[in-house]
Formats: C-alpha cells, sequence, structure tokens
C-alpha cells in the first residue's frame, strides 16, 4: 500500500525523517519495503499482513504513528444531514450473515466534472488513476478510511431500490470493466428490483455506473463478511482495491463515518448537490471486546518487569480503552482492531509498541529437558540412514498430481489406487487430484532427470499417499517408502563387469532386503505378483510375518513408455506405517562362534513352477535350530534337462552353539530334507 506522508501529515504530527519513520513502523510490524521520493514527496510502499485490515487506510497508519511517537491524531470528522425527503433510499437486506451492516444515501443535483487537483495529486501519488468527482471522492474516502465506498446511478436502478441478496442460478452481470461475471448462488450480489447491479464488495455493475449524464447518485456504505467477499473474488478471478480491504476485515462502525465524510466531499465539490435520503440498516450492532490483561502474565511472557501504569500508557497510545485496577487492566479494544481478542494479543501489541530491541536478554525459567523422537520419527531416521547408504538420493515429490496418472500406471477399472481425492481449487490441472501411491512422482523424476541427458537415476522417497473414503470428508492417509533405480548405480570402472554396477532387479531386491533387515524385520519373503505398472515376469509382493508390505519390480514397457522412459527403470514401494509397526529398534548381539560351521551342497531339478523360496522355506523348516544360512548360487536351464524342469542348486550352512557337529548328524538334516522336498515339490536331487 502507497502512503504519501503529505496526506499522512494531515491526519498526525510528524516531525522525523522518513527514513526513521519507516523504520520504526517496520520494527513495529508494519514493514515499509521502500520509501519513494518525488513529485509528491515522500510516499511509504507498506506491506500490510493479512491481520491488519485496519492498517490499509490513511487514518489507520496514523493511528500506528501516533503510538510510535506518542503524539495526538486528528480524525477527518464530517457532519452531513440525512435528507428529508423519505422513500429515496429503498434497501432490502435478505442476508445478514453476509452482510450485517448497510447504509445507503441519495444526493441529487450532481454534476459529473474533474475533482480538484489536490484530490487528484493524493490519488496518483497513492497509486491509483483519477477518472470523474464522484469516484475520485469514493477512492480518496477509501484510501482515507479503510471503508470501501461504491456510488450507483439512481436513476438507472429500477424503481429506485437496493436488495442486498444471494446471486440466482444463472444469473449474469456485466460489470464496469466490461467482462460479462457470471454468478451462483454462494455469491452475494447488490441487485435493484430486477437484477444484479454489483457484486458485493468486489466490483459494480456496467449498467447502473456514474457516466458524465449521472445526476442523482445512490452512495454505498457497507459491511460484507470476508470469507464471502474472498471466495467470490477468487472465483471470478477478480482482485480490487475493494475486496482487498473487505477480505482483511472493515471496521462496521467506521460505515457511517464513511459515508458522512464521501458525503460531505462530494458537496465541498459541487456545491448546488442535495441530500435527499439516508438508510443504515444494522440490526445487530458490533460491541467492543473487553479483556482482562494480568500484568504477571504479560512479565512472564516477555520475560520483562513492566509496571501496570507503564502497559496502561502503551495500550491507550494505541487508543485502546484502559481502565486499572490492582493487578490488571480492563481493556476495551476499538471495533477496527479486529485481530486482538485474547489476552496475549494484547501482550504483543504491549511488546511491538514498547520496542523488541528495548527487552532486556534473559533465559527462560523453570526446568528444561530435551525433547526425544517418537517411534515413527526413529524410523524415519533410519530409513534414510540405510537407503542413503545405499547410494540413494532422497527426492520430495508433489502430494498433489493430475487426473490422468492412473492411466499412466495401467491401473485397470475399480482398482483401489484409482479413489483420488479431487482438490476443489486447484492451482493448476497437474495438481487436480491427491496422489494415491509414490510411483507417479518417482517415475516423474527419472522422466526429468532423462530429460536432461541424466541417465543414472538412484532416488527414495519418503511421502504420504491419500485415498479417498466413501461417504467420509478426510480421506485415508498412509506413509509410503519409495525407491526408483535406474542406470549405473554406482560409478563404473575398466575393471569392474558393467553388470555389476547397471541396476536390475536383484539390485533393488538387495536394497530392499538391506532395508529390512535394518529395520528388525523377520519371515521377508518375496513372492511372485503382478503389478499394474510393473512387468508381470519381473515383479512380486513383499511380505513379513504374512502381511503383505509393498511390491519390486522392473517397471512395465507401457508404463514406462506413458513417461518417456527408454530402457528399464525398477520400482519398489512399501507401507512405512506397517514397516514401523512390525520392526524393531533394539539390536541383538551373539558371540563369535566357537564351532566350526559344516556346508552342503545341494541341487535340485524341479518344475518350473517351483519356485526358489518354496524350496528354501522348506530347507530352512527341516533343518530346524541347525540351520545358520541358505544360499542359492546357481539356476541352469538347458537341452539336457527335460522340458519344464530347471536346476536350482543351494548352499546349505549348519553350525551348533554348543558343540562341533558330526557328519552323522548333518547328514541326518540332509536327508530329511531331501524327503520333504520329493514329496511336496516332487523335486529330484542332482548327483
Amino acid at each position: 500500500m502507497k502512503a504519501p506522508l503529505m496526506w499522512l501529515s494531515d491526519l498526525v504530527r510528524i516531525d522525523i525523517e522518513p527514513a526513521e519513520l519507516a523504520d520504526k513502523l517496520t520494527m513495529a510490524g508494519l514493514e515499509v519495503g521502500k520509501v519513494e521520493t518525488g513529485e509528491w514527496g515522500a510516499v511509504f510502499d507498506a506491506e500490510i499482513t493479512s491481520n491488519r485490515g485496519d492498517c490499509l487506510s490513511m487514518l489507520g497508519l496514523a493511528r500506528e504513528i501516533s503510538a510510535l511517537l506518542d503524539t495526538e491524531i486528528k480524525q477527518p470528522l464530517s457532519e452531513v444531514t440525512d435528507g428529508e425527503d423519505k422513500g429515496w433510499a429503498r434497501v432490502e437486506v435478505r442476508d445478514y450473515d453476509l452482510c450485517p451492516r448497510y447504509a445507503a444515501r441519495v444526493v441529487d443535483g450532481i454534476k459529473i466534472a474533474s475533482s480538484p487537483e489536490w484530490v487528484q495529486n493524493r490519488l496518483i501519488a497513492a497509486g491509483m488513476r483519477p477518472i470523474n468527482n464522484v469516484v475520485d471522492a469514493t477512492n480518496y474516502v477509501m484510501l482515507e478510511l479503510g471503508q470501501p465506498l461504491h456510488a450507483f446511478d439512481y436513476t438507472e436502478l429500477n424503481e429506485g431500490r437496493i436488495i442486498v441478496r444471494r446471486a440466482e442460478p444463472g444469473e449474469v452481470m456485466i460489470s464496469i470493466d466490461g467482462m460479462e461475471r457470471e454468478l451462483d448462488p454462494q455469491m452475494l450480489v447488490i441487485a435493484d428490483a430486477e437484477q444484479p447491479v454489483a457484486v458485493a464488495g468486489v466490483m459494480g455493475g456496467a449498467e447502473s455506473e456514474v457516466s458524465d449524464k449521472t445526476e442523482t447518485i445512490l452512495l454505498e456504505s457497507a459491511i460484507f463478511k470476508p470469507g464471502s467477499v474472498r471466495r467470490t473474488s477468487k472465483r471470478l478471478g477478480l482482485s480490487t482495491e475493494a475486496s482487498y480491504r473487505f477480505e482483511r476485515g472493515v471496521d462496521p462502525d467506521g460505515v457511517r463515518r464513511a459515508l458522512d465524510r464521501v458525503t460531505a466531499l462530494i458537496l465541498e465539490m459541487i456545491p448546488g448537490a442535495v441530500v435527499r435520503d439516508t438508510a443504515d440498516i444494522y440490526p445487530q450492532p458490533v460491541l467492543p471486546q473487553r479483556i482482562t490483561l494480568r500484568g504477571s502474565k504479560v512479565n512472564s511472557l516477555l520475560g520483562s518487569d513492566l509496571s501496570l501504569p507503564v502497559m496502561a500508557s502503551l495500550l491507550r497510545r494505541l487508543h485502546f480503552g484502559v481502565i486499572e485496577n490492582d493487578d490488571s487492566l480492563e481493556v476495551t479494544v476499538p471495533t477496527y482492531r479486529r485481530d486482538v481478542s485474547i489476552e496475549v494479543d494484547l501482550v504483543e501489541e504491549i511488546a511491538r509498541l514498547y520496542g523488541y530491541n528495548n527487552f532486556e536478554d534473559t533465559l527462560p525459567g523453570g526446568l528444561c529437558l530435551p525433547g526425544g523422537k517418537n517411534r515413527k520419527q526413529l524410523f524415519e531416521d533410519l530409513v534414510r540412514d540405510v537407503l542413503t547408504g545405499c547410494s540413494l538420493d532422497e527426492a520430495v515429490c508433489f502430494s498433489l498430481t493430475d487426473k490422468s496418472f492412473p492411466d499412466r500406471l495401467l491401473l485397470p477399472p475399480g482398482d483401489d489406487l484409482r479413489r483420488t481425492v479431487e482438490i476443489s481449487n486447484p492451482l493448476t490441472e497437474d495438481l487436480a487430484v491427491m496422489r494415491t501411491t509414490l510411483a507417479d512422482g518417482l517415475l516423474s523424476v527419472v522422466k526429468r532427470n532423462l530429460s536432461v541427458k541424466e541417465n543414472d537415476v538412484a532416488v527414495f522417497e519418503l511421502g504420504r499417499v491419500f485415498l479417498a473414503i466413501e461417504g467420509k470428508d478426510l480421506p485415508e492417509e498412509k506413509s509410503m517408502v519409495g525407491i526408483a533405480v535406474r542406470g549405473n548405480l554406482w560409478q563404473n570402472r575398466w575393471n569392474v563387469p558393467s553388470e555389476v554396477v547397471t541396476a536390475d532387479f536383484y539390485q533393488l531386491k538387495w536394497m530392499v532386503e538391506k532395508l529390512l533387515a535394518a529395520c528388525g524385520l523377520e519371515d521377508v519373503c518375496f513372492a511372485a505378483e503382478a503389478t499394474p505398472w510393473l512387468h508381470p515376469g519381473r515383479s512380486a509382493v513383499v511380505t513379513a510375518g504374512g502381511r503383505k508390505l509393498g511390491y519390486i519390480g522392473e517397471v512395465h514397457p507401457r508404463a514406462a513408455a506413458a513417461y518417456d522412459i527408454s530402457g528399464p527403470a525398477y520400482l519398489a514401494e512399501l507401507d512405512f506405517d506397517l514397516l514401523a509397526e512390525a520392526g524393531r529398534l533394539e539390536r541383538f548381539y551373539c558371540s563369535v562362534p566357537r564351532f566350526p560351521a559344516v556346508e552342503r551342497d545341494m541341487a535340485l531339478l524341479v518344475s518350473e513352477e517351483v519356485t526358489s523360496a518354496e524350496v528354501d522355506g522348506i530347507i530352512r523348516e527341516m533343518a530346524g535350530e541347525l540351520i545358520e544360512r541358505v544360499v542359492f548360487f546357481d539356476l541352469y536351464r538347458g537341452s539336457q534337462l527335460p522340458e519344464g524342469m530347471k536346476s536350482l542348486a543351494y548352499s546349505i550352512y549348519y553350525r551348533s552353539p554348543e558343540r562341533t557337529l558330526t557328519d552323522e548328524e548333518v547328514n541326518a538334516v540332509q536327508e530329511r530334507i531331501t524327503t520333504a522336498l520329493e514329496e511336496r515339490l516332487s523335486a529330484q536331487l542332482r548327483r
């Protein structure tokens, strides 16, 4: 907001340099971005925060300056009669929730001309364009008092009536800027007896705007609900000086003062003008809030030792009403200070006016205990440590994506992951729904890297997904951990085979196994199972203790093509919530084995349908406590084997913590394993 110093000086005495005043305002919470100097003298460019709508005016800034400099303020007051021709101002308010107060005044004998030079100069200095005497008067008072105003051509209002109501379905209105605006029942409009003539709090209509032929005007000064104006302004894509102020809240007690002020200004500029009638509909007046402020509370929060009289003096400088008691203050908050509603708000007002730099440095009292991380946060740290240790970089993707991502991921109709949560007011179409899987974001990361010739990608993400629940407003939220790899995982060397560093299914499986082991998960199993966006023959589901954790595999060629990914890429996604619930943070250690291990190799001829996981499970089950580890080291398919058969080879390690195992003990276990494999899987031992 631009505030000319020459205008402010009419309202409050300023006897310091502009730069010093700008610094004081900034330190008090009203940042002055820069001070411009030119034809109109010094002009402050103030950044007003959204909670200080009272400062979007010359009077509001003058109040702050008077408090900072401890000087008196001059209120721009005007006395105007209400007029005696009753029945000219016919106003009906149908929705008091959205319009708690509406005042109107009919002024006759208007002659449209240019406004005086001093008015034009101030408007230009404040960044507004002069138009004519009536419109300039409404803009001038809006900038001066912070109350938006509007002038209608009275003769263009059907039956001379004003009706404040919600728009009817399908209603349209041509606004002053010449654009046709489609209205809906959520919007509040100002209408005459037949049609809308203004969008409440935003912009007037073209048919009733003041023109060179206007002789009678109806002046509007009203209060509109901030949330309603904000929604309407956003839906219409229309932001104005009026909506900017209404969205932040306008003083309900300033409505009549602004109406009197603009009327007096118009009568001054047009001596022949006459006030005909005035209406002021205000069924439930807003009363100033009364707050009890404890002196002990102020000093406790600020670490200060201020006396009650000092606190009272500071609040009075801010134009608050104050009654002093023995140990507290009864404070009456002006209606224009909508940001002050509870005791700590008053504490903040005292602190900023006293000056934050004037408080002495003190250490907090009481016992300070160091905080700790909860179980989930500890698992988050563990996941990040493990995956960064696997040479992965962490990615942070948007939780929002476009509506077509289920099609890119080849999700079939009715799939649970199509239960997306739609955003009612998306910034762009690419951010229209909330993600239901991390796969879309991770594949987009791979795509972006490939587009800039970064062919080697190894990333992970720890984030949330959102699944819509029918009949409920809030979605189901789940934390997931995802991994995406493509190209070389590590730097290649001349003496290292390329297949060692190139990402594949088993490199990704190793990372997942390492992560699950670090989280203390046992009975982890990888079983072949299709996932829509993964290659059907190169993917698996990951389970632990019989509970599904997620999936792992190579991206389906059609899904890869949808993301413009060339060459194989690999994805894994695990349920982090389940991982943290079933995992174990404690670490258990055992002593170095005292007795040697016994190794046995076993090669089996099995059907193609038999998986290595099935064989591994039977070996461990039959070996019992003597088993130390099972290593699958060879897979063979060839013409020497019967059709539909394959050969799987394992190294089995046995060890006892109490003694050295004998060949007889190990051979007996081997025999049990062989028998079980033959009976359950029809496996044949190759000799």
